[in-house]
């Protein structure tokens, strides 16, 4: 669990977060505001299925952590911008 949310939860953190601000940039807060918002809060939904499911593959379990750290870099941005 340390390599998954020391290296991978790291690099999908800063990827998601460099996008979000890159979005934003180009196309301005108004337009991203709500899908960064949903985006930033989907994983909470993967996190409730993987406590009630208890996955064994770790390959499944670092995806839903790469996916959560990589949301809240991208909605991190909008926190940033406001």
């Amino acid at each position: 669990m340390g390599i998954i949310y020391g290296t991978v939860g790291v690099i999908a953190l800063m990827l998601g977060g460099l996008l979000g601000g890159y979005v934003v940039y180009k196309k301005g807060l108004k337009l991203w505001l709500w899908p960064m918002v949903l985006i930033m809060h989907l994983p909470d939904l993967i996190f409730v299925y993987l406590s009630q499911a208890l996955p064994q593959s770790l390959w499944f379990v670092g995806s839903a952590v790469a996916l959560e750290q990589f949301g809240y870099g991208f909605g991190l941005r909008l926190t940033l911008c406001i």
